[in-house]
């Protein structure tokens, strides 16, 4: 035991109890539940006598009668306060360290074990650098009561009245979740520097895993309310489905989808994965997004012609006219279209599923566009035949409640008699016309949309703000919309510096639907002059078309789209890019008359027909003089 430097002079005899999961520290009062025989009578020779013993951890605690190598020779030299037998034979009692004890020797003794033990706490002064380490401790001790909620008020309040640092380091320790080993080892630790910042690098560690554990727990939390969240939405769903009659109409299609699932024969294969899908469709509520997916995925397979085939057509001179003249790039059906789509094929499909007849039900062309507006966004006719099913089923209801007799009329104020509230909205225009709000167009896949532009100048420092979630090309038109009514200031009778002392916030609503693409040159262009100059924009006007720097109109895709949109919205004058021109083929000459295509080369033109000014024709329009010299011209963003 020179190890430990322990004067022999102050050695006692005291008996040893071995301890299998519990390190007991000085200043400490811990009760103990013994069961081993050689232990019990440890005890009782202690009672017997001054009640000293010593406390020693063993290395193992499944070996249960450890020899002298496998107990720890640095334990914990106390006091036995108070023993009782228990009616099972096993020992309660309670006791308290005082203060470290090494181990000099083991005496050999048969009924339990006994040591010669010596004192091996160290002297120490306390210095500036051991008040320092104290607080410190003492501090860092306070953060882990504050993530851990076992640790109360009363105790943290203790440890500011501890001065003597081995009690500090011994009472503070017994309240760390440290295994063992560590615990062994902060108490063969003699000197209470050494100790502290032992204790203190333990502390630190100890409350990084609670504030992990804290970051795991407030994430588990949001997860389970989201999902009881998403639970409770959908129960209210269903109770507002129930009340509108609506969740009979779920209940008969799931059972329709069901039969021509069973009916169908397929691959094995196949039904296994129709079969998986069916069963998430019948979770997920009806409205939500994923239910559109996955009916939509069950419905192609089961359009498929499993277990059918055809003889082969070799006629290539036959298979290029039917190319030639049936096959057309399609990107999707026009609001027009759906409605004789729906009027010549849809409506008598679901006529005669549901055994109506002409006299039964009608329905308006206002009706077909109410349900192509209001409740389905796609670029298809899937949605929209659902639908009509679902309003031919309760007018079939009807039929068989009041007799053959019965005649509907559906339209477009009707429908939502049937379908409840409208589950999607349209873009309108403004009613009034506005300083820094400009009409743009936007393509979708399920057709053009119409992108309100906004924006507000502030005091600031030149700073450019861009919100409503907008990709990166679309942020480059911004700049480069920013660049060119920079580089009018003067034609503006603006100041050469303006931007330097203000704020220009461009924002597209909806932000929660992404937006990209490099068609929103001009109108962003258009927004920023108007807010600048306080000149208000056409509310009956819309445009579409990237910009240059040197303010150049550049050809857009998806015009089609775009202008069907407007058409939609009641708007009835658009800017196009000049060189759009060759697609106006593409538009219905219905459409086409009823609105007004203005085709535009520069941004100059842009404003003179947007912006509401007294003498359009001489706005911007430069003198001689000024007129610019050739240069090489740059672009922003590519043709959509």
């Amino acid at each position: 035991m020179s190890q430990h430097s322990v004067e022999k002079s102050k050695a006692l005899v005291v008996p040893l109890l071995p301890l299998r999961d519990i390190v007991i520290f000085p200043h400490r009062v811990v009760p103990l539940f013994i069961g081993r025989d050689r232990s019990i009578r440890a005890i009782e020779s202690a009672m017997e006598k001054d009640r000293k013993i010593l406390f020693a951890l063993q290395k193992d605690a499944k070996v249960n009668d450890p020899k002298e190598g496998e107990i720890y020779p640095i334990g914990t030299l106390g006091t036995a306060i108070q023993c009782l037998k228990l009616p099972d034979g096993t020992v309660k009692v309670l006791v308290e360290g005082e203060r470290r004890g090494g181990i000099l020797r083991f005496i050999p003794n048969e009924p339990f074990y006994q040591v010669e033990v010596a004192e091996v706490e160290t002297p120490y002064q306390m210095t500036l650098e051991l008040e320092a380490l104290m607080r410190s401790v003492r501090k860092t001790f306070e953060t882990y009561g504050k993530l851990n909620q076992r640790i109360t008020p009363e105790m943290m309040a203790s440890m500011k009245g501890i001065n003597d640092p081995n009690r500090l380091a011994d009472t503070m320790v017994v309240h760390l979740g440290l295994k063992l080993e560590d615990k062994q080892r902060l108490l063969e630790i003699r000197s209470p520097e050494r100790r502290l910042e032992e204790l203190y690098k333990l502390l630190q560690l100890e409350i990084e895993i609670l504030q992990v554990e804290q970051k795991i727990r407030a994430r588990v939390k949001k997860q389970m309310e989201k999902a009881q969240k998403e639970y409770y939405l959908s129960e209210q769903m269903r109770a507002i489905q129930k009340e509108l009659g609506e969740k009979d109409d779920v209940a008969t299609e799931m059972k329709e989808l069901e039969f021509r699932i069973r009916k169908k024969r397929m691959s094995k294969e196949a039904t296994q994965k129709v079969e998986k899908e069916f069963k998430k469709l019948k979770l997920i509520p009806p409205m939500s997004a994923e239910a559109t997916v996955v009916r939509n995925y069950i419905d192609w397979f089961l359009s498929l012609p499993w277990g059918h085939g055809t003889k082969d057509k070799l006629d290539l001179k036959r298979a290029e006219e039917i190319l030639d003249e049936e096959v057309i790039r399609i990107v999707g059906y026009t609001e027009p279209e759906k409605i004789q789509i729906a009027q010549k094929f849809l409506v008598p499909k679901q006529m005669k599923a549901n055994g109506l007849t002409q006299e039964n039900i009608h329905f308006s062309d206002g009706a077909l566009r109410k349900l192509i507006q209001s409740y389905t966004r796609e670029s298809g006719v899937r949605n929209l035949e659902r639908e009509i099913a679902s309003i031919c089923r309760k007018v079939a209801k009807k039929v068989l409640r009041e007799g053959k007799n019965v005649s509907v009329k559906v339209t477009s104020e009707g429908v939502q008699k049937f379908l409840g509230v409208p589950k999607f909205r349209y873009g309108k225009g403004e009613d009034q016309d506005q300083v820094g709000l400009a009409n743009g167009l936007a393509w979708t896949e399920v057709g053009g949309e119409l992108l309100i532009t906004e924006v507000t100048i502030m005091p600031g420092k030149g700073n450019l703000i861009i919100t409503g979630k907008l990709g990166d090309v679309m942020q480059e038109s911004a700049h480069a919309a920013m660049s060119y009514v920079r580089s009018r200031a003067n034609r503006f009778g603006l100041e050469k510096n303006f931007y330097q002392k203000l704020g220009t916030h461009i924002h597209i609503p909806e932000g929660a639907i992404p937006k990209d693409g490099p068609s929103a040159g001009i109108t962003m262009a258009t927004a920023i002059t108007s807010a600048l100059l306080k000149i208000p924009v056409r509310s009956d006007l819309a445009m579409t078309g990237e910009i240059t720097l040197r303010g150049r109109v550049l050809p857009v895709g998806g015009l089609k789209e775009k202008i069907l949109a407007t058409h939609r919205a009641g708007i009835k004058t658009v800017l196009i890019p000049k060189d759009n021109e060759k697609d106006l083929k593409e538009i219905p000459p219905k459409i086409l008359k009823s609105v007004e295509l203005v085709r535009v080369e520069h941004m100059d033109e842009v404003l003179r027909r947007a912006l509401v000014l007294d003498a359009p024709e001489h706005f911007l329009v430069p003198k001689v003089e000024e007129l610019p010299t050739p240069q090489m011209e740059i672009t922003t963003g590519m043709m959509a």
